[in-house]
């Protein structure tokens, strides 16, 4: 965000500080913004977000604000970032985790190649002159959007373009049989989500092999 060519007001500023804070974190890029993302619902996903304190659902509630405020993937008719009075509009905490239990199911789908429903939307279409350039201006609003809907029209746009890395890691937790299942975008040759995961896989898979090697022997 940009300040206008006039001083900034207070309200600015206060916004302008709560975007300095929270913009960094949600990630410049689109690729920022989804691995942000595939990393929201990874912790969540752990405990439902039970674990979280009010402290972590502000903190998420306000990112989802500007994950779903930002860049290309905004839902046609609506505006960027909004505040009242400095703080960043957003959605509330009980909407926050209804989004974040939304997004899981979306990666889900994606990590199986599945279906992935962003609507259905009302679009209400206009055409209105531009003086500047004699043309008319197509001009498309999703009306009674939710902040669950633009929050999945943002993550959706982004899995258009990335979705095809999207995987769940198959390694085993320690000291469990059950698998990892984290999210994570595959790059290259990669199968698992991270270092300590591959590392754990190479050495259960070494010593399955050791193990067995030795029953053939006498």
């Amino acid at each position: 965000m940009r300040y206008p060519d006039h001083a900034p007001s207070a309200t600015d500023r206060r916004l302008q500080k709560a975007l300095d804070k929270y913009l960094p974190r949600v990630g410049i890029t689109a690729k920022d913004r989804l691995r942000w993302a595939i990393q929201q619902v990874n912790a969540y996903r752990q405990d439902q977000g039970k674990g979280w304190s009010p402290g972590d659902w502000e903190n998420a509630r306000l990112e989802l604000a500007i994950f779903a405020s930002i860049g290309k993937n905004l839902l046609p008719g609506h505006r960027g970032i909004m505040a009242t009075d400095g703080a960043i509009e957003g959605p509330s905490v009980n909407v926050a985790k209804i989004i974040l239990e939304s997004f899981q199911r979306m990666l889900e789908d994606a990590g199986q190649q599945k279906q992935i429903s962003l609507g259905p939307f009302p679009i209400r279409q206009e055409m209105t002159w531009d003086s500047r350039t004699d043309r008319y201006h197509l001009w498309e609003e999703i009306e009674g959007a939710t902040w669950e809907d633009r929050a999945r029209y943002a993550l959706g746009q982004l899995l258009k373009e990335d979705g095809h890395r999207l995987r769940q890691c198959p390694a085993k937790l320690p000291h469990s049989r059950k698998a990892c299942r984290s999210f994570f975008l595959k790059a290259k040759r990669g199968k698992y989500c991270s270092r300590p995961c591959a590392s754990r896989e190479m050495t259960r898979k070494f010593r399955e092999k050791k193990g067995g090697s030795r029953h053939g022997t006498k």
